[in-house]
């Protein structure tokens, strides 16, 4: 999966799509935090 996002990536960044790029850049960074933010109160 990992591997699979990454090859879809540097084809986006190859292909000069930097705009979908930095939205899934984005989008990713963002699930991480409301990863993080759901977890916290559950852990305290």
């Amino acid at each position: 999966m990992v591997t699979t996002s990454l090859d879809s990536l540097l084809v986006s960044l190859l292909k000069g799509n930097f705009p979908s790029f930095f939205l899934t850049v984005g989008a990713v960074t963002g699930a991480s935090f409301v990863n993080l933010a759901m977890k916290k109160p559950s852990l305290s």
